[in-house]
Order: C-alpha cells, then sequence, then structure tokens
C-alpha cells in the first residue's frame, strides 16, 4: 500500500509541475492576454474524452451493451460513502 500512495504521490507531483511549468511559460497577465491564459488552462479534447464514454449506474444495461458490441466491460465497485465520510 505505502508503495502504490507513493507512486501516486509522484505521478501527481509530476503532473502538478509540468502544469506550472507551462503556465510560467505565458507572459504577465493583461486583458490583452486573457485568451493565452484560458488556452493554457482549459483542458484539452484528449483529456476530457473520459466523458465521451457510455457510462452506466446499472449493472443490466451495461453487460447488454458490451454483449451487443463485443466490448469489454469495466466494472468500478467502491466501499463506503463517495466522499471519504465514513
Amino acid at each position: 500500500m505505502l508503495r502504490l500512495t507513493s507512486v501516486l504521490a509522484i505521478v501527481s507531483t509530476s503532473i502538478l509541475i509540468l502544469h506550472t511549468q507551462a503556465l510560467a511559460d505565458l507572459p504577465p497577465f493583461t486583458p490583452q492576454t486573457i485568451e493565452r491564459y484560458r488556452e493554457a488552462i482549459e483542458p484539452t479534447p484528449a483529456e476530457t474524452a473520459y466523458l465521451d464514454i457510455d457510462w452506466y449506474s446499472e449493472l443490466r444495461p451495461a453487460v447488454q451493451q458490451a454483449h451487443r458490441t463485443q466490448k469489454p466491460l469495466l466494472i468500478y465497485v467502491m466501499n463506503g460513502h463517495p466522499l471519504g465520510c465514513t
């Protein structure tokens, strides 16, 4: 578990560093440069590709769709409160 936590910390820190470096390359924030900042901050289509996936909250329709399209089915199961308030 400690190894997984360490890997996640390293990956998230690397992403933060890369994002910070990308913002550091931008000119000072002024009304004329606001569009460049917006482009740097907004997610790219590749970063929001997960929104195009048909997510199901019930198992039966998901299994039927996977069977019809001959595609694999990913089942994500979680135990506990979604906000960690248990």
